[in-house]
């Protein structure tokens, strides 16, 4: 009989291991990283503060006993680079959370090795990666520059991340009358796949699954097996019989991610329409989509978007805005290749500052910061 620990995914851990990283890694370890880096600015723990003993308690719950949903690693040779990795769907990943404090050897054995980590298993067939546009590693690394350009292996683009309150979610009977919203089934899936392919691309459509398992129910048996539950919902705004926007409800593990992106509520609509047609419709499907987290610990919703925010409703009040990149398998080499050529110009000027330091006798200095 097969131990607890051991999954479908070990391989990428021992990957993880030959690049010389640590995991699982101890968590009061990747929180002092966190620190240290500036990680966890105000605006992010903030929100956290009140979840954290839970939080807590599921990373080192998964972190020791599940690698196959969630991996975290630790550069083991100075300590100061992190990263973190879930299982999103049933063969695509989230990559998260990478930090540093300045290592750039660390980093790049961290981000080579989880690169190679998620191209070695043959189920897994992509990831994606949420990141703001001023924090410069994950820039760098994930950035547009690295991406195949076609938009069909590989994808980017720009999400508002907003703040609902659940009763916001509310509205008036008239505003809800222009639209007929849905809560999808299996008989109904399909409207809500073709509008999501259509607005957001092949590249989202295929990391996310939607055509495959539009609710998610094959990841979210693996998650029952830890007590834990992970699944979506999907609505969709309906005028005249014609889809013009949906609500994708995930749910899963609140705090998987600092962010509650495991538990966001991503809107997709239609493009050409009119300011108060998207108001509106936003409006509806968020009245919809409350009854998906009516279990939700936060008072709020998690609301991301393509949407510029000028076009949206006053009900949902801006934090941050995110990239998100998008990686499927036949896009994976290239990214190695961008990375080992990134790493390799970044080493190759540390090196130089490292010789430079040796010369004007700052030898202690360098043995401190390695």
């Amino acid at each position: 009989m097969r131990n607890r620990t051991e999954h479908s995914f070990p391989d990428a851990v021992n990957v993880l291991r030959a690049f010389g990283i640590d995991v699982p890694a101890k968590f009061a370890d990747v929180c002092a990283i966190y620190r240290a880096s500036g990680f966890l600015y105000p605006q992010k723990s903030e929100p956290l503060e009140a979840f954290w003993p839970s939080i807590r308690q599921l990373w080192m719950h998964l972190m020791r006993v599940n690698p196959s949903l969630l991996i975290v690693g630790i550069e083991g040779r100075h300590k100061r680079s992190t990263g973190a990795m879930w299982k999103s769907s049933n063969n695509n990943w989230f990559v998260q959370h990478l930090a540093s404090d300045g290592d750039a050897y660390g980093t790049a054995s961290l981000v080579m090795g989880a690169a190679a980590a998620l191209y070695l298993p043959c189920e897994t067939q992509g990831f994606q990666v949420w990141f703001r546009g001023d924090n410069k590693l994950p820039n760098r690394v994930f950035g547009m520059h690295i991406l195949d350009g076609g938009g069909r292996n590989s994808d980017s683009a720009l999400h508002t991340y907003n703040y609902c309150r659940l009763q916001k979610c509310d509205m008036q009977a008239t505003q809800r009358s222009a639209f007929d919203v849905i809560c999808c089934d299996e008989t109904t899936a399909s409207i809500a796949t073709s509008l999501i392919s259509e607005v957001r691309g092949t590249a989202f459509a295929n990391v996310e699954e939607f055509d495959r398992d539009p609710f998610l129910k094959g990841i979210d048996s693996e998650f029952r097996r830890e007590g834990l539950r992970r699944y979506r919902r999907i609505y969709v705004a309906l005028k005249e019989n014609v889809p013009v926007g949906c609500a994708i409800a995930f749910r899963g593990p609140l705090g998987l991610n600092f962010s509650f992106l495991e538990n966001r509520c991503d809107l997709v609509l239609k493009p050409g329409l009119s300011v108060s047609e998207t108001a509106a419709i936003t409006q509806a499907l968020l009245h919809a989509a409350r009854d998906a987290y009516a279990d939700f610990e936060p008072a709020w919703i998690p609301v991301t978007t393509e949407v510029p925010q000028t076009q949206l409703p006053l009900s949902l009040r801006p934090l941050r805005v995110y990239t998100q990149a998008i990686y499927l398998r036949a896009a994976m080499p290239r990214f190695y290749d961008g990375l080992r050529d990134l790493y390799g110009r970044l080493l190759s000027r540390q090196m130089r500052q490292d010789t430079a330091a040796m010369s004007t006798g700052q030898v202690e200095a360098i043995t401190t910061h390695y």
